[in-house]
């Protein structure tokens, strides 16, 4: 997560047996078409992979929680949301006003 110190980096969790994941994981195809294509952005399989999941989860100190959506830049988490409360506009909107594109 070096990386974070010249460029936000995005994470979402996505768990594949969730419907409502699969509903933002919809949202997210749309959402990520407007953000600068110079941003890192991840997608995790929560259930693929639970124990990176956990990681990240410890290493930026958020609750593991699925779907979950983590901005993190320049060492620190910017913001995070879970479930319905992931909003991809305030997200991207936020992203770009940040970014050094």
């Amino acid at each position: 997560m070096k990386n974070s110190d010249k460029t936000p980096i995005v994470f979402f969790k996505h768990s594949t047996r969730c419907g409502t994941s699969h509903h933002i994981m919809d949202q997210l195809v749309e959402a990520t078409q407007k953000m600068p294509q110079s941003i890192p952005f991840y997608y995790l399989d929560l259930i693929a992979h639970r124990d990176l999941s956990r990681m990240i989860a410890e290493e930026l100190g958020v609750v593991h929680q699925s779907p979950q959506l983590i901005f993190y830049y320049q060492g620190e988490v910017i913001s995070h949301a879970s479930h319905h409360a992931i909003d991809w506009v305030k997200m991207t909107g936020k992203i770009s006003s940040i970014s050094p594109i």
